[in-house]
């Protein structure tokens, strides 16, 4: 989404390029420092409740940086964002080991890389048809995202299980 609303937010605050490029190197900055310790905070946790954890926080971070009035509001909302990212794909390698017996751990990961992919890719189709198609701001476009966000985070709590012998849909074959 920083990508597509980047321009916007440069013009509402009247930021240079050097400020914007400063706020772009936040996100990759925490996203790399935070991913041994999210996988080691998945293994304390355990793999549900550490993916719910980060969804819906890094939800409420894009949520921030809809309401960030400064330039270091909206740097700690970037460093927020992508501190509570980081986690997602030891997690998901964690729920994969989980899940999946080993012949099909491959291809389970290989889902979970394409659908994060495909996460991004929509919300670069989602914020121009919120911005474009319904008029909505740059800041209404993020709080629209962060409401889709908290709801799939709840529906994971509420949907998944910590393992398959604890799934209600997962019968003894499964397990």
């Amino acid at each position: 989404t920083w990508g597509i609303i980047k321009k916007s937010v440069q013009d509402d605050f009247g930021w240079d390029n050097v400020t914007l490029g400063r706020l772009d190197a936040c996100f990759p900055l925490t996203y790399g420092i935070g991913s041994i310790p999210s996988g080691i905070a998945c293994d304390w946790f355990g793999a549900r409740l550490f993916l719910v954890l980060i969804a819906l926080l890094w939800s409420l971070s894009l949520g921030w940086t809809s309401i960030a009035a400064t330039k270091w509001g909206m740097a700690a909302s970037r460093l927020s964002l992508g501190l509570t990212q980081s986690g997602c794909y030891p997690t998901l390698g964690k729920i994969s080991k989980d899940w999946f017996p080993r012949t099909n751990r491959a291809f389970a990961q290989a889902l979970s890389t394409a659908s994060g992919r495909l996460g991004g890719a929509a919300a670069c189709v989602v914020v121009p048809i919120l911005m474009v198609s319904f008029e909505l701001s740059w800041r209404s476009s993020l709080a629209v995202l962060t409401l889709l966000g908290v709801a799939l985070a709840m529906a994971v709590f509420l949907l998944c299980g910590s393992s398959p012998r604890e799934h209600r849909w997962v019968n003894q074959e499964g397990a």
